[in-house]
């Protein structure tokens, strides 16, 4: 038994949500070999059937799961292409969300320096305002 196959028993034993069956363990192994086959060999699927939660799957990059919680098998499956789908987008997004991350970073260096040429304006254009108010007295 792989360790996804377990994984689900276990998890879905523990939330009360569904019998162990043949076509669960067979469903998060197809899942699991389909995520091997497209390079996500270190992420883990688990199909939690619960049609109370918010949303029907969803990825979590910081743990490496992906959770399902479809209750039709092919909805799952449908489910879990999308997620599948979706992590590999970011990825592709990744060097764009750096490029733009770095410009932000450079404008946001930019707009620092300016703001810190004029507060060191300001006492300067204190006095000067000081002295013209004095002499108009």
């Amino acid at each position: 038994m792989s360790q996804e196959t377990h994984l689900y028993k276990r998890e879905a034993h523990q939330e009360g949500q569904r019998e162990e069956t043949g076509e669960a363990c067979d469903l998060v192994a197809r899942m699991s070999r389909t995520l091997k086959r497209v390079g996500l060999g270190n992420w883990r699927v688990c199909w939690l059937p619960d049609p109370s939660y918010p949303y029907q799957g969803r990825a979590l990059p910081e743990k490496l799961l992906i959770e399902i919680h479809n209750e039709d098998e092919e909805e799952a499956w449908e489910t879990f292409i999308h997620e599948v789908l979706e992590i590999k987008f970011r990825s592709a997004l990744r060097p764009y969300m750096v490029l733009v991350n770095k410009l932000i970073e450079g404008y946001q260096q930019i707009v620092d320096g300016e703001k810190e040429r004029f507060l060191e304006e300001l006492p300067h254009l204190f006095s000067q305002m000081n002295v013209n108010l004095q002499e108009g007295s």
